[in-house]
């Protein structure tokens, strides 16, 4: 059974920096207030700050690639996808701040904006479409590949011109100005996705109340009070505003990436334990003896009444291979036919690797039969006739 999602700690760390929010943008928006920092000392803090921000993208993208029995895998293998290309945007942010060594080209401002609005008009299309998506609990390994090579293209061609072209992009911040018209406007439709977003989520939070609604709620409003502190920068790029908008931009990812653990790892993996859990209960109580064995026959669990037939205590069972129950001549026969067994009843849409085998005592046999670990009866063994003592 699935619960609905609940975290106090975090979610009161979430309406904090919320309603701190309010008075910080209204102290930004006094320019005599404005707070400039040491030029090297913020060049210092801001890749720091940066370098964490992409070890928590990739952290997203590692789990939601990798996302096992979700509800909606789909949707979380695109937002993984999504935010490799998020970190590795960050990453050329990053580099071309101004301050840092020059890379191909000039390190300025408006070189490093370039990547900054890349980054997060991605992640703020990617959350849209993940609240968006239906349920879609599988995707073909050729579809993520081909999802992962379209990402990797698309952060090709922005690198090739931010890095190369600089000069090419519309001016986004022209110094001793500050921000232009373009670069307050594309932060706006940036703010605007995320409110959309936020709206989505709201809409169907009955649809995915076992998701971390929660966590992607605030992720998502926090990126959208990111970018109001970023527009809030002054005719220096290096004052508080643009520190509080990097802090806000962190802190949106930590959530997302709780969100993502959460639905791609932590929740089928406890859904797999409970399955797992009454899959040894039901087998214990069976009237059968029972081994649960892999494709090379190595035993993997012995109920009870398996003990008793066998005359092996469980612990002793576990490890060893199910033809210790068989003559010598018959175990290479056995081998044969374990391997063609598993290559002929394998399920590649869930990925087990292992069956069961039950047997009863006869006087001068042990029948054997195996099945699936999905339920579904797929094969029977031919009795083998030996002895159980």
């Amino acid at each position: 059974m699935q619960h609905k999602h609940t975290h106090p700690y975090q979610s009161a760390a979430g309406w904090t920096l919320l309603a701190l929010a309010i008075p910080l943008l209204w102290w930004l928006s006094h320019p005599t207030w404005q707070i400039v920092i040491e030029p090297k000392s913020f060049v210092f803090w801001h890749s720091v700050v940066e370098l964490f921000a992409v070890v928590v993208a990739m952290l997203v993208f590692v789990t939601g690639y990798r996302a096992i029995f979700s509800a909606r895998k789909g949707a979380v293998v695109l937002l993984g996808v999504a935010f490799l290309g998020v970190g590795l945007l960050d990453f050329l942010h990053a580099i071309s701040y101004a301050g840092m060594p020059d890379v191909m080209t000039a390190n300025t401002p408006h070189k490093s904006i370039f990547f900054w609005l890349a980054a997060r008009m991605l992640a703020a299309t990617a959350l849209l479409v993940y609240a968006l998506l239906p349920s879609g609990p599988d995707i073909s390994q050729l579809k993520k590949r081909l999802t992962l090579a379209m990402m990797l293209a698309v952060v090709g061609v922005l690198g090739y011109i931010g890095l190369l072209w600089p000069d090419r992009v519309p001016a986004l911040f022209i110094e001793g100005q500050g921000l232009t018209p373009l670069k307050i406007g594309l932060e706006w439709l940036i703010v605007a996705v995320n409110l959309v977003t936020i709206a989505v989520l709201a809409r169907r939070r009955k649809e995915l109340v076992h998701e971390c609604v929660m966590a992607l709620g605030f992720a998502v409003a926090l990126s959208a009070v990111s970018e109001l502190f970023v527009m809030m920068l002054g005719v220096v790029a290096k004052d508080a505003a643009n520190v509080l908008g990097h802090v806000y931009k962190v802190a949106a990812y930590l959530y997302l990436f709780h969100a993502t653990f959460n639905e791609a790892l932590r929740r089928p993996l406890e859904r797999l334990e409970v399955q797992s859990m009454r899959e040894r209960e039901t087998l214990n109580a069976a009237p059968d003896g029972v081994l649960w064995v892999d494709d090379t026959g190595r035993i993997l669990m012995a109920n009870p009444v398996m003990e008793k037939l066998s005359g092996y205590p469980a612990h002793e069972l576990v490890g060893q291979n199910v033809d210790l129950f068989l003559p010598p001549y018959l175990h290479a026969r056995h081998a044969q036919s374990m391997r063609g067994l598993f290559h002929r009843t394998a399920s590649p849409r869930h990925g087990f690797d292992g069956f069961e085998a039950a047997a009863s005592r006869w006087p001068d046999a042990v029948p054997w039969t195996s099945r699936w670990v999905t339920g579904k009866t797929r094969a029977r063994a031919t009795p083998l006739p030996t002895s159980v003592t």
